[in-house]
């Protein structure tokens, strides 16, 4: 049976899932259902008693590396390994889609789910997890991007009501959405339970038109787990599917709702037809694996997970080569966390790993049992009575004393942050500090290895010889710890967002996680990086900073053509070289340094990468296509993405701070935006429309018939009474009539006006495009 002929009850049915963690099926129309599970750290497959919050047990998964730390490899094809693991074992359990991954920018750094986020800048997030669908759809699984939008903080998320200009949505939290959805193209998008400016994602018209007609979305859009106000609204603005089931509930209220004629059938149809063909279009045949099969696909991704989370360690610190370690010399490891690695979140980021690689075993195997002595130090979440914490760190410090070097392992607790709350203090926990602070006092030799989800505080650095940055690095991280400071492994990993030295410097902190049911984000534009760099805030450790074991330099730098239209393309070619005497990768990051434009912009935004890698002593060549992408912003003047005229700076760098090369290039408009027509414009302005010419014509005809005063002996006088009509501000033109056209006429006019001179510049545009 064709849908069209299909009873509108069923196709009603249709729009609320089955249970808790499946659509609909109606067999006998063809419509399958889908199943699907939560990700994106790895997949939370529950066979019985499913939840949306990791309570209650999921079957065995690989635990993959967080995204902040997957985007700390500044490497798609890590991003997009990372989702193929997923993808293999949603497919062995029969699972149709993955709910991930989560590119919300990271405003700040205690929100709770920063751990599944990306990145603080939209770039890095977008193209990140668009490798991510991409290896979680060559599985024949579907992915489902979330959550869609601004979904930056944990705190009264159920409620709240974020504020924020539409160029700000526009220029960040958005653009990493429709890079991400562009570049991967996922089978559906979910929405944030929070409200945009006074409206509910879920029912925002606004949110689903940028989706649907502008970045061509024709995928399923669905709710975020409970995350519905209004079922009717939601289903008007563009939603398609209510997620969880309601036992019929929403059912019967949607089919209560058509009946009194306050549901569209149009509408009805438009959500179930696109709920039908992507449940035939997801619903894959798959062959669900045995125990067996699944053990030893368990066991081949543990291997790949180990390798992703080699890329994502940062080393933020190295002071006198103290890393790598030589092996032979006596290694002291300290830290529960050595033991029971931090790699996993709580609610939907909570899996059941199926491995895990022990810091301290690993070592062991590495440098001998003899020469790497254990010491608890802590228990997780400082448990135990006072005399037993003394106890663990009495040992410590005993510990420390005796070896050459120590590795020391902080963590943000288990709990802190995650689904459901936000983090409350910028620094890692007290106790840990306390305990890192006495074993320096013993051992100038300490390599401190920190494992979070957002940012921390780091107050200590000075006291310490190198620190690894490792954030939930996975099952694997263990392995990948000591393979990076034996030297095995070269570090590679770059910061995907800004460690600000103390809790003040975060430039969103003041309107973020109150207790109340509105956020204003007032930074505007100026988050993260962007506003760091352009306030000239002095933060402790900048976006995109990483360092290695060896050293790079960047040997050439030339762009083609040093003046383009914003129509034009062109390419920056450089060179890079590894100057030290070991194999490593080193990620050069293209920056844009933007002139003054009608608006205030950041300083220089992240426009490009690439990650290279360099035998000791090679030399690569590398291209950067140049193009208007990188110079244009949303202008909310004329609803489009416009390049501002002037002179960029084209820079090439390790970090946003590190800028080791620069081009300039002069980039000119096609078609600059017109200014607006005000009162003060000379008359003559408003022939640049024909609503403009029309409405001259009619003020010159009330001025040469009605002119009073002084105004109508100085038209006598004039012998070309239009010119100069044409050559005075709109408003003295305006007070030769006064009492022919109100004030509040002339400001209608001029919108009139304004109006169709932006209509006829986004015609242009257009024609432009269609070149």
């Amino acid at each position: 049976m064709k849908i069209k002929e299909m009873e509108t009850e069923k196709l009603i049915s249709l729009l609320c899932g089955d249970q808790f963690m499946n659509t609909k099926a109606l067999p006998e129309y063809d419509i399958p259902s889908l199943e699907m599970s939560d990700g994106p750290m790895g997949l939370r497959y529950q066979k019985k008693d499913k939840d949306s919050l990791g309570i209650n047990r999921s079957e065995p998964a690989t635990c993959l590396p967080a995204g902040v730390a997957v985007a700390a490899s500044w490497n798609p094809d890590v991003a997009e390994q990372v989702g193929t693991i997923i993808g293999s074992e949603a497919a062995a359990y029969g699972v149709d889609l993955v709910l991930g991954p989560a590119v919300n920018l990271e405003r700040n750094p205690l929100c709770g789910r920063n751990v599944e986020y990306l990145s603080e800048d939209p770039l890095l997030a977008g193209r990140l997890g668009g490798a991510y669908i991409r290896g979680v759809q060559s599985q024949q699984v579907g992915a489902c991007i979330k959550h869609f939008a601004a979904n930056n903080q944990e705190t009264e998320r159920e409620y709240l009501n974020v504020i924020c200009e539409e160029d700000v949505l526009r220029d960040l939290y958005l653009k990493a959405f429709e890079i991400a959805i562009r570049e991967g193209k996922p089978a559906a998008v979910m929405t944030s339970l929070s409200k945009i400016n006074g409206t509910y994602c879920a029912e925002n018209r606004w949110l689903f038109d940028i989706l649907r007609k502008e970045w061509g979305f024709d995928g399923l859009v669905m709710t975020d787990w409970f995350g519905l106000d209004d079922r009717v609204k939601s289903a008007e603005a563009g939603l398609d599917l209510e997620m969880p089931g309601t036992d019929g509930k929403s059912t019967a209220y949607m089919v209560e709702q058509w009946k009194q004629g306050r549901l569209d059938e149009h509408v009805i149809r438009e959500r179930a037809e696109c709920i039908i063909r992507n449940a035939r279009k997801w619903k894959i045949p798959k062959t669900k694996k045995t125990e067996e099969e699944r053990e030893l696909l368990l066991k081949e991704n543990h291997e790949k997970v180990c390798a992703a989370a080699e890329e994502a360690i940062v080393l933020l610190k190295n002071k006198e080569d103290i890393l790598p370690q030589q092996q032979g010399r006596k290694l002291a490891v300290i830290g529960e966390y050595a033991r029971e690695p931090l790699f996993q979140a709580e609610g939907s980021g909570k899996v059941e790993g199926a491995g895990k690689e022990d810091a301290w075993e690993c070592a062991e195997k590495w440098n001998g049992a003899d020469n790497t002595p254990f010491a608890m130090g802590y228990r997780r979440n400082n448990a135990g009575s006072e005399a037993e914490q003394q106890k663990l760190r009495d040992e410590a410090v005993k510990t420390a004393a005796d070896a050459d070097a120590v590795l020391f392992f902080l963590a943000m607790d288990f709990g802190f942050e995650g689904e459901g709350n936000d983090r409350v203090q910028y620094e890692l926990p007290e106790y840990q500090v306390a305990l890192l602070k006495e074993i320096a006092a013993v051992n100038s030799n300490v390599i401190a290895v920190v494992m979070n989800g957002g940012a921390v505080a780091m107050p200590w650095a000075d006291e310490v010889k190198a620190i690894l940055e490792c954030f939930y690095g996975g099952q694997g991280i263990g392995r990948a710890i000591v393979k990076v400071i034996s030297g095995e492994v070269n570090p590679s990993g770059h910061m995907p967002v800004s460690v600000p030295a103390f809790r003040e410097q975060i430039i969103s902190d003041e309107n973020f996680a109150e207790q109340t049911e509105q956020v204003t984000y007032r930074e505007g534009m100026f988050m993260g990086y962007r506003g760091y760099e352009t306030k000239k805030i002095p933060v402790q450790f900048p976006f995109g900073f990483g360092l290695s074991y060896t050293t790079f330099e960047i040997t050439e730098c030339s762009v083609e053509q040093e003046k383009i239209t914003d129509c034009e393309k062109t390419v920056l070619r450089g060179k890079i070289k590894n100057t030290g005497s070991r194999k490593g990768a080193q990620v050069v990051q293209l920056y844009v340094k933007n002139p003054r434009a009608w608006k205030a912009r950041p300083a220089r935004e992240l426009r490009d990468f690439q990650k290279i890698i360099l035998e000791a002593g090679e030399e690569k060549e590398f291209v950067f296509s140049i193009s208007r992408e990188l110079f244009e912003l949303y202008d909310e003047r004329v609803d489009e993405r416009t390049v501002p005229q002037g002179m960029y700076g084209l820079e090439l760098g390790f970090s946003v701070q590190d800028i080791r090369a620069a081009q300039k290039i002069e980039v000119t408009p096609v078609f600059p935006v017109p200014r607006q027509i005000q009162g003060w414009d000379k008359t003559e302005r408003l022939l640049e429309t024909k609503a403009g010419e029309q409405i001259f014509e009619e003020l010159y005809r009330k001025i040469t018939e009605k002119a009073g005063g002084i105004f109508a002996q100085r038209l006598k006088e004039e012998k070309n009474v239009r010119e100069m009509l044409l050559s005075q501000p709109i408003r003295i033109v305006h007070l030769m009539i006064w009492n022919e056209m109100t004030d509040s006429e002339l400001i209608a006019i001029l919108e009139k006006v304004n109006q169709e001179l932006y209509h006829d510049y986004r015609e242009k545009m257009r024609s432009l495009e269609k070149k």
